[in-house]
């Protein structure tokens, strides 16, 4: 079923001038209160849930573009969100174990409140060694020297493994040199953007139809998509 119009508004309340972390947990918050704090779901679950939202709004076909490293040609993709959310897989289970170096680490899949932090921190290393740490449950002071490439890379394999729905791999060939590509989807970049501009678009078609009729927001609100277009027409045409 499509979101009503309202919560198209409140959805784009909640994602303007947010980082795209901060809008992801908003959207959810606002549109999906059945969920547990979304800002600790495991990062898997939260896309899940962002794309499922997205389906819900605007329809199961999506596209994407990607751009070739050797050639520059664009490449656009279009994926069917039912088939995203099944390669996805279920939620991952929390917490698990792994061996390093003759040694048991329990790990826990990261969620949103991790990658704040880690936006939030001066740079990149010290981002990555803090979604280390977090995946190990160490707080930083205890842990404040910096993290091993041997111990952040088994970790992150770890982690991909234990909750895949958290990186959405695309792959293809570039259209014009035959060149493989391969991008990351990041629904919470991707889903809040177009969110936005959902709403904007919802916003100007009530300013257009308060303009040409005198109705306030509420009226407008209550027409249906189709009904709201075909009176964007007539406004269209009284004002040509």
């Amino acid at each position: 079923m499509a979101l009503a119009p309202l919560m198209r508004l409140r959805l784009l309340d909640a994602v303007t001038g947010m980082h795209p972390v901060d809008a992801a947990v908003r959207c959810l918050a606002v549109a999906c209160q059945d969920l547990a704090d979304p800002a600790d779901l495991p990062l898997g679950q939260r896309d899940a849930a962002l794309l499922a939202l997205r389906r819900r709004l605007l329809g199961d076909r999506l596209r994407a573009c990607a751009t070739c490293a050797e050639c520059g040609e664009a490449s656009t993709l279009e994926l069917s969100v039912a088939d995203l959310l099944e390669r996805m897989g279920g939620a991952a289970s929390s917490p698990w174990e792994v061996q390093h170096q003759g040694r048991t680490l329990s790990l826990r899949a990261l969620t949103s409140r991790d990658l704040a932090a880690a936006v939030a921190a001066p740079s990149p290393q010290r981002a990555r060694d803090l979604l280390v740490l977090a995946a190990l449950d160490q707080d930083e002071d205890v842990h404040p020297e910096p993290v091993s490439e041997e111990l952040a890379a088994v970790v992150a394999a770890s982690i991909a493994e234990h909750d895949p729905g958290a990186e959405i791999l695309l792959t293809g060939s570039c259209s014009g040199c035959g060149e493989p590509w391969s991008e990351v989807l990041e629904p919470a970049r991707f889903v809040t953007a177009e969110l936005a501009h959902e709403g904007a678009r919802l916003l100007a078609d009530v300013a257009a139809l308060a303009r040409a009729f005198g109705w306030t927001e509420s009226d407008v609100l209550e027409l249906s998509d189709a009904r709201r277009r075909a009176y964007l027409d007539l406004a269209l045409d009284m004002a040509g």
